[in-house]
């Protein structure tokens, strides 16, 4: 599929459109991304561009009847390019290249001029009320901490990769916009908890049991963070976990987590992974089932227990896994909190020296610093602040 804008797209006009209704969209669109007026919008020139090039075959008669006979007999005449994209604002939105990794159900683009930002798209045969419904519930109950500082470069980077805002086609929401991910560098966790995975990259070979256990703190901060949003993140599977060279964790898919909307209606999370199900769920119907957030509980220790198993436990997180994988399988009750996790997490990277070996117990500090609202990410060398 060729997925070069389409001139209409670009100026967010109709096929049809009268040469005064491209002209008003030409000025207004040439007023927002002037380059001199956007300083600070990554990638700005490349969007003035596309919208200049638009314009000036749209507003000639000629140019355009010419660019109107190649495009219906071409790909750019395809439903994904035909019908210009917007946001619920009526802002028009460019999809550039198509990101590498997309399902069966959705695509994921990149945004002209915004280099921080991606676009996921529906296919038509799974977007439906229901979906269109979490969307807009998402969209407006932003968790209020879902980025983070990373401590290498200063940067802020996403930590949920949330739904910022929805997209809409012909007037109807078909997706979302969500924070990039850079997975140029970055990998799902599954590659840092499995030894020889590790090896595969050069800085995920240099992790030591510290550094795997700040990512474990990581990611319990935040499944505690997602939790006291009133979320459940339901699908807690190792390909949804990212992890920076940074140390930053970040979830993503967040669309397919439970959400309850403004009016106490739930969105439930309808997804599983093989080998990341709670005993509960197992024989379950997953669209109707409201899930708790002890689910992501069970999954939690299953992730703590793969990244720092190979090191030795102290009494105290050996408890916990004993927990979570004895009375806890079967009672979710009795399951050990995120507070639990992290505490312990915490003076466990106390007791352990820079190069990952034991020193011997003292007072948890430093690695577990935290605001008073719980909302940071785990210190040390390669960690990052919630930002």
């Amino acid at each position: 599929m060729n997925l070069k804008p389409d001139h209409y797209a670009v100026l967010g006009v109709p096929v049809g459109a009268e040469p005064d209704t491209i002209h008003a969209a030409f000025r207004s669109l040439a007023r927002r991304y002037h380059p001199d007026q956007n300083h600070s919008m990554p990638a700005v020139g490349d969007v003035f561009k596309q919208i200049t090039e638009a314009y000036s075959v749209l507003s000639n008669s000629k140019a355009r009847r010419r660019y109107d006979q190649a495009r219906h007999g071409s790909r750019l005449g395809s439903p994904i390019n035909r019908v210009p994209f917007a946001t619920a604002d009526g802002s028009p939105l460019i999809l550039g290249q198509r990101v590498a990794g997309q399902d069966t159900r959705s695509s994921v683009f990149r945004v002209a001029g915004r280099s921080d930002l991606v676009a996921k798209i529906y296919h038509d045969h799974e977007i439906n009320a229901n979906r269109r419904a979490k969307i807009m519930a998402m969209v407006a109950s932003k968790p209020r901490q879902r980025t983070a500082q990373d401590r290498r470069s200063g940067k802020t980077v996403p930590a949920l990769a949330w739904p910022e805002d929805a997209v809409l086609r012909a007037g109807r929401v078909c997706g979302f916009t969500m924070p990039a991910i850079d997975m140029n560098q970055s990998v799902e966790i599954r590659r840092i908890e499995n030894a020889l995975a590790r090896e595969t990259r050069t800085w995920t070979s240099r992790l030591d049991l510290r550094h795997r256990a700040i990512i474990a703190l990581n990611l319990a901060l935040i499944v505690r963070q997602a939790h006291e949003s009133g979320i459940v993140i339901g699908d807690l599977s190792d390909h949804r976990i990212v992890v920076s060279p940074s140390l930053v964790v970040c979830l993503r898919d967040c669309d397919d987590m439970q959400v309850r909307d403004a009016a106490g209606r739930y969105h439930t999370c309808e997804v599983s992974q093989p080998g990341f199900v709670p005993p509960e769920l197992a024989d379950v119907d997953l669209k109707t089932t409201i899930r708790q957030p002890s689910s992501d509980l069970y999954c939690l220790a299953l992730h703590v227990h793969s990244l720092i198993a190979e090191g030795s436990l102290t009494p105290e997180l050996g408890e916990l896994s004993v927990r979570a994988s004895g009375k806890g399988k079967a009672d979710p009750g009795l399951r050990p909190t995120t507070d639990q996790w992290i505490k312990s997490l915490a003076r466990y990277l106390a007791e352990l020296k820079q190069d990952g070996s034991r020193a011997g117990p003292r007072a948890a500090a430093g690695p577990a610093r935290s605001s008073p609202q719980g909302q940071t990410q785990a210190g040390g060398k390669m960690g990052a602040t919630w930002g």
